[in-house]
């Protein structure tokens, strides 16, 4: 599998999206919130924002994942790739905070995709059969290259 740096000069080249790393309003670059298991990252790549996972995500670390996305949302960020490659555990509040997130985005009119979904989160996808819930992609670039097109579909419609 190409590295996702590879990815990311793939899909310039291809003028489909632009990958430029901008720091979001009133967000710092790099760990934007973190708890003892939980450390998210957020990143804007217009026309979405990604939210990079590292660690557990939890009974303990769900609400802080939530209150991320409704930060993002109440900024009009609607458009959320959340990129999970780097969890190491998921349980059913995870889950739980997944599906809350992926409500609230949609409620905003807007659109969330998982990306790296793996190990324990895609066991528990599977098991609990959610994983047809969600809109998953192998790669935060092609979560946003999706949402790129979808987002140019939606302009020509008008």
């Amino acid at each position: 599998m190409p590295s996702t740096v590879a990815h990311y000069r793939d899909l310039t080249l291809r003028r489909v999206a632009s990958f430029k790393t901008v720091r979001p309003k009133n967000m710092d670059e790099g760990a934007y919130m973190t708890t003892q298991q939980l450390e998210i990252t957020v990143s804007d790549h217009q026309p979405a924002v990604v939210v990079a996972l590292r660690g557990e995500l939890d009974i303990a670390s769900g609400d802080t994942f939530r209150r991320a996305i409704g930060n993002l949302v109440r900024q009009g960020r609607a458009k959320i790739v959340v990129d999970a490659s780097g969890l190491r555990f998921c349980d059913s509040s995870g889950l739980e905070a997944l599906l809350d997130a992926r409500d609230d985005i949609q409620k905003a009119a807007g659109s969330m995709r998982l990306t790296g979904v793996h190990g324990i989160l895609k066991i528990v996808l599977e098991a609990t059969r959610l994983r047809d819930t969600f809109i998953i992609d192998g790669t935060p670039v092609e979560a946003v290259a999706a949402m790129v097109v979808t987002a140019s579909r939606d302009v020509s419609m008008v």
